[in-house]
Formats: C-alpha cells, sequence, structure tokens
C-alpha cells in the first residue's frame, strides 16, 4: 500500500506541476519529448532503454581507449531478443531474465548489484490459484522496472503441469528490492513483451494498473506491443494474405484507436518519441531492399523514407576449409539491417551482409578474416537525410546505442568480440576495444554511470552478463579498412563524398503516393547496385556457415579447443 501511495502521489504532482508549466507557458513539447526520449543517467529501466524503444540515454558511457571486465556472471540461455535488448538497470540494481536450458518453459529473474556484481535475489519459483508452488514461467524478453516494481511476461502454461514440470505463464509484477511477487496475471498467458511507464503496464492486447494488475482497457485483436510514447501506445500486426504488416496507433490512457498505417512491408523494428515513430523494414522476395522511415505520431502519414544500402561482396562465397581440403564452407548472404536508435537529432540504424555462424572456424590462422561487412548510419531526424555512415569489415551484432555525444555498438571480429564507440554527430571513431574469446550471439550495449553492460552468449556454454569499465591497457582490435563517411563539405582528406538521400516527404503526402513511396521507391533501389564502392576499399573478410556434418564435427572440436586454450588472437597493448 505504501508504495501504491507514493505513485499516485507522485502522479498528482506531476499532473498538477505540467498543468502550472503549461497555463504559464513554461512547459513545452520539446521538455516533454525529452522524458520519453531518453534514459535517465543511471539507469536503463527497460530492455531498450526507454518505453518507446529509443535505445538511448542521458548517461556518460565509458572513454575508453579499452574496456576491462570489471565482473560477469554465468547463466543459462538469456532470454529475449538479444539483437535489440539489453540488461536493465534501475537504482544501481542490474536485471537479467533467463531461461532453463533444460526446461524452455521455465525461468527466473535475477537481480545484481550494479558495483559489486553480487547476486541481490532470484525469482525461480510462483504459487498457482490451487497454492501449488510451481516455476515461473521462462520469461520471453528482458524485464521492465518501474516506480520500484519489475514486470516480466513469462510462457508456459495456465497451470502447472507436474509431468512436465513447465512453468506458470502470465504477467509478473516484482518487488524490485526483494523479487517477491506482487501480483501475476495467469490469464494473459499469450503476452510476449510488456512496457511500463505513468502507472500503467503496456502488454500486446491492452493496458494494466501498474499496482494491482487489474485491466485498464484491452482489445480483442492480435498484434506485437512495439513501445508507448507521447501517450500514444504503437502495436504491430501482420496480414498474412497480403504478406504486409501495419502499425496502429491508440490513445495509451482510453485505448481508442487513433490511426492504422499499412502496409509496410515487412518490419524489422520501431522507435517512438513524444510525435514520431521510426521504423525499419525490408521489402519482400529474393532480392529485397531495405529502409528507414519516420511516421507521424499523430495520423500515421509518411514524413520521410531514405533506402538503408547493405553492401556485400557477392551473393555467396565458398572456400576450402584450413586442412580439410575436402571440405568446403559456403556462406550465404543475409543483408539485416538494426531496429533504430533515437537521439534529438538522428536515427541510427546498424547493418550486416553475412549469415552468423555459431562457431569460429575451423583451422583459420590469425590473419584469416571473416567474410563481413557492417555499416552505421545516421539519418536526419526531421528529413531523413543521410549524415553520415561509418563502414568496418566486423560483423555487427545487435542494434547501436547512443548517448549525449557518443554511440555504442559491438560485433565479432576474427574469433572475438569488438566494442565500438563513434562520435555521434560525425561519425568518427573514438576507439575500438576488443573482448577475447567470440561468442555466439552478443547484445546492444546498455550504460549508465559509465560503464557499459552486455550479454554474451558462447557457443556450447551458458549466456553471460557483463560488465565493462575504461581502461587505459587492453585488447587491441586491428580493424582495417574501417571508415567513415560523411555527407558535409568541410569532411577532410579522410572522408568521402557522399550522395544524398531522397527529399524528405510531406505530412500532406497522399495514401496513394505514401504507399508508392514505401513499396515502389524501395523495390527501386538494389542494395548490390546501390553501394558501388569497390570492396578494395575494405579488408575481405570470411565467416562461415555450416554445410556439411564432416565441417560441423571438425568445428566443433576445433571451437571447443580454442574455448579451452584461452588463447586471443588479439594484439595486447600496454
Amino acid at each position: 500500500m505504501a508504495r501504491a501511495t507514493r505513485r499516485r502521489f507522485l502522479q498528482t504532482v506531476g499532473a498538477v506541476t505540467g498543468s502550472l508549466l503549461l497555463g504559464s507557458g513554461g512547459g513545452s513539447a520539446a521538455s516533454h519529448e525529452s522524458d520519453d526520449l531518453f534514459a535517465s543517467e543511471d539507469a536503463w529501466p527497460t530492455s531498450q532503454g526507454t518505453a518507446g524503444r529509443t535505445r538511448a540515454t542521458k548517461a556518460a558511457g565509458p572513454t575508453g581507449p579499452y574496456l576491462e571486465t570489471d565482473w560477469s556472471h554465468g547463466t543459462p540461455d538469456v532470454s529475449g531478443d538479444l539483437t535489440s535488448e539489453s540488461p536493465v538497470i534501475a537504482d544501481g540494481v542490474v536485471y537479467s531474465a533467463a531461461v532453463s536450458s533444460i526446461e524452455f518453459s521455465q525461468g527466473w529473474i535475477t537481480a545484481y548489484d550494479m558495483a559489486s556484481g553480487e547476486i541481490l535475489w532470484r525469482r525461480k519459483q510462483a504459487s498457482t490459484e490451487s497454492g501449488e508452488t510451481v516455476p515461473v514461467g521462462a520469461p520471453r524478453s528482458q524485464p521492465v522496472v518501474s516506480d520500484e516494481s519489475v514486470y516480466f511476461a513469462g510462457g508456459g502454461a495456465v497451470e502447472n503441469n507436474s509431468e512436465t514440470h513447465t512453468g506458470l505463464a502470465g504477467i509478473y509484477a516484482l518487488d524490485a528490492a526483494s523479487g517477491e511477487i506482487q501480483w501475476h496475471r495467469s490469464n494473459l498467458s499469450s503476452t510476449t513483451t510488456v512496457e511500463a511507464t505513468d502507472g500503467r503496464v503496456y502488454f500486446d492486447r491492452g493496458a494494466l494498473d501498474a499496482d494491482t494488475g487489474r485491466s485498464i482497457w484491452e482489445v480483442d485483436e492480435s498484434g506485437t506491443l512495439v513501445g508507448v510514447a507521447g501517450n500514444t501506445m504503437y502495436r504491430r500486426s501482420w496480414d498474412q494474405d497480403s504478406d504486409t504488416a501495419f502499425i496502429v496507433a491508440r490513445d495509451a490512457t482510453t485505448g481508442e484507436k487513433r490511426w492504422q498505417r499499412e502496409p509496410l512491408n515487412q518490419i524489422i523494428g520501431t522507435a517512438a518519441t513524444a510525435d514520431t515513430l521510426y521504423v525499419t523494414s525490408r521489402t519482400s522476395g529474393e532480392e529485397p531492399s531495405y529502409s528507414t522511415y519516420a511516421l507521424s505520431g499523430t495520423n500515421g502519414s509518411v514524413e520521410w523514407r531514405s533506402p538503408v544500402p547493405i553492401r556485400g561482396t557477392s551473393p555467396t562465397t565458398t572456400y576450402t576449409v584450413g586442412d580439410i581440403s575436402e571440405t568446403k564452407i559456403t556462406v550465404d548472404r543475409d543483408p539485416h539491417v538494426s531496429v533504430p536508435a533515437v537521439d534529438e537529432s538522428r536515427v541510427y540504424v546498424l547493418t550486416h551482409s553475412y549469415t552468423e555462424g555459431w562457431f569460429p572456424g575451423p583451422s583459420m590462422s590469425q590473419s584469416d578474416y571473416y567474410d563481413s561487412h557492417s555499416a552505421l548510419y545516421a539519418f536526419d531526424r526531421s528529413t531523413g537525410e543521410e549524415l553520415w555512415r561509418f563502414e568496418t569489415p566486423i560483423q555487427a551484432e545487435a542494434a547501436p546505442t547512443v548517448t549525449d555525444e557518443t554511440v555504442y555498438f559491438a560485433g565479432n571480429y576474427k574469433k572475438s568480440d569488438a566494442i565500438y564507440a563513434l562520435d555521434a554527430k560525425t561519425g568518427t571513431k573514438h576507439w575500438v576495444a576488443g573482448i577475447p574469446n567470440r561468442s555466439w550471439l552478443i547484445s546492444s550495449p546498455s550504460i549508465a554511470n559509465n560503464n557499459l553492460f552486455m550479454f554474451i552468449q558462447r557457443p556450447m556454454l551458458d549466456g553471460y552478463i557483463y560488465k565493462f569499465e575504461a581502461t587505459e591497457c587492453g585488447e587491441s582490435v586491428p580493424d582495417n579498412g574501417a571508415r567513415t563517411v560523411r555527407n558535409d563539405s568541410d569532411g577532410g582528406a579522410d572522408q568521402t563524398d557522399l550522395k544524398t538521400s531522397p527529399p524528405s516527404r510531406s505530412a500532406s503526402t497522399s495514401a496513394v503516393e505514401e504507399t508508392d513511396l514505401l513499396t515502389q521507391e524501395a523495390g527501386r533501389s538494389s542494395n548490390a547496385a546501390s553501394w558501388h564502392t569497390s570492396d578494395e576499399s575494405l579488408s575481405s573478410t570470411q565467416k562461415h556457415d555450416w554445410r556439411s556434418p564432416l565441417a560441423f564435427v571438425g568445428g566443433l572440436g576445433l571451437s571447443a579447443g580454442a574455448l579451452l586454450t584461452d588463447r586471443s588472437p588479439l594484439n595486447r597493448d600496454t
């Protein structure tokens, strides 16, 4: 009751203060947007930073030039989609969700002390309506922290099956300090993700009271929650008949439908601010094109669209593996664009070109590269103009994270991982730090209090949560061929001229013209043709995708050997 009273008090004070500011002319849309746009300096309260999933924070990140591990913890399979989700941080505590590797319908939430890494509590058990103690349903994504509570959606069964030990599904609210269950909605077992803000917990089909779990409003339609910002809840749905996706915007307080936008091709990810929804998407077909665009939060009209070319050296690459001359590995081109990150001026998206494999690859020498290419793009938030792009031969993973001045992203380099820090305004590389021992999956970074937090899933091993801090001595990554390309007149001798994106579209553009903008124009640009830069400007790298049992077994043994030998493929600088 004390927590509920405190929340209601804060909401009342906030409402009165906001009314006074607006009445006196002291309030502004910009200040409201800033609240929606950035996580606070000492927190990363949702897996993507904010309820709008902007992946932006006011916190200062580590300054480099290298990173070292402050602490780490092993955990079974990390929950959620590591291409967009990160560890959650609030009030000096780091939270993570994991799935049992033995029974995938079970899981738990763990709270770690941010400074020391000490485990503060772990929630693994729940009670059914009949009073039976059963495992918690496997979290389907990373948790959300709001007003001293932790919320998450768990998969499993409404009631436990004792034979299979299925976890108890539904939406959970835990006390952030102790991990005790405050309430549980087992009848919402199909929920895939939640967000929490302004005293409400949002899920795929509605909103709940954050204190009690009671429904505020619900709709009877399928879809997936993709963000809440500016008192608007956005949901994504898919029409299988037309093979297209659409966005539905609803009033976050009442659930009233504001607008629906379709078709939008295949939606990769979104980021919502107080007045705009930013989307990354791809067209369907054998030669898809990729784009980033902005939808008006008011009516869903297309404000601008910019293509996101994804470059690769060829559709496929085949080469002979090490000493096994009879075995060949084929690498498929697998273009990918990340979910967007958004700050006050720019939209950032990260791309890579080739399929990611599970293993570092058999018999690869220190001098060999993986066949890969990645680029981080920065677009003007207002016009969609491409401001700069940073190209690198690493295999970029996950989505970028942006602070006031720096953009961070991670990827695989040779047989290790690398974390980049770029100037957010210019795209200039500040530093790149190596992390020994290459992973299978590596998450987007979370930033808080000059530290960087990540999930790393290693081959044949459990997942890990890491806290990194800056150091003056560490692992050097020789990213030969990396460069920044800027769209300005005084970029300097080391910059390459860049053609601007298509002109931005007015919000008054007709629905027919907007459909053409999202389909015909997207299909007009082939990604291979739109980047006619010579591959000689970047180191050609080589990656592996397993195509034969022999290659798989050989790679398995060699990968296990690499993990056990503890040899870093990087050069150590002191």
